[in-house]
């Protein structure tokens, strides 16, 4: 049996024991641990970490996608009606160039923002060309149409009320607050109003449209 001196007391110990039996003391030299891995081992090694990480991707994923299964469907797209040229609502643009200061220069560039969807800059064209001549039932609507465009419901239907206090039949302006109301889920108000406009243009352009929203009202309604 080979002995050892203990560095701490002196005293001759087994070489084989990891700690002196007289003070306690650790021996000195290398542990069983720290021995230097085989290339085999540390292949192994290597394939053990690779495996943690894969599952550990693995379980991120799937928490993923069990995330966004919970996740509400988003609304359906609705499509608001515009007397100029039918523009459906969204993104808003932010570009507000040096603008005409005539009547029909105004509504014409607002009527080319509308189209191209930079509501901000339409929005403005028609508040100046409203501003000059306030007479015009598309004109407003097309203005109120782009308050909505812009996230603005309250302010466009109230754009929209104002056209239908003086003209009752107008068919976009029936529609379009129809629109804000459904998005606003405000159910009864915005049947009325699609039925007004079916009222008034039973085959307008919008009235398949019209008819939909109504379904999808009176589901809304019916499901407990």
């Amino acid at each position: 049996m080979k002995s050892i001196a203990c560095s701490s007391c002196s005293a001759q110990i087994d070489a084989r024991v990891k700690f002196c039996p007289e003070c306690g003391a650790p021996l000195r030299g290398k542990s069983p641990a720290s021995k230097k891995l085989s290339a085999k081992e540390q292949q192994k090694a290597a394939r053990n970490h690779l495996l943690i990480v894969v599952a550990a991707l693995a379980v991120v994923i799937v928490a993923f996608f069990v995330y966004q299964s919970m996740q509400p469907d988003p609304p359906s797209q609705v499509t608001i009606d515009s007397p100029h040229n039918g523009a459906d609502m969204g993104g808003m643009g932010a570009s507000m160039p040096d603008l005409p200061t005539d009547y029909a220069g105004l509504v014409n560039t607002g009527n080319h923002s509308m189209d191209d969807r930079n509501f901000a800059l339409a929005a403005e064209c028609y508040r100046r060309a409203l501003v000059i001549d306030g007479s015009s039932p598309d004109v407003r609507t097309d203005f109120a149409a782009c308050l909505h465009g812009m996230g603005l419901a309250n302010r466009a239907a109230e754009e929209f009320k104002n056209v239908l206090a003086n003209h009752p039949e107008h068919k976009v302006a029936n529609f379009n607050l129809g629109i804000v109301y459904f998005t606003t889920n405000q159910f009864d108000s915005s049947k009325a109003y699609f039925q007004q406009y079916l009222k008034n243009k039973p085959s307008g352009g919008q009235a398949d449209a019209a008819r939909d929203y109504i379904k999808q009202l009176e589901e809304a309604v019916a499901r407990p």
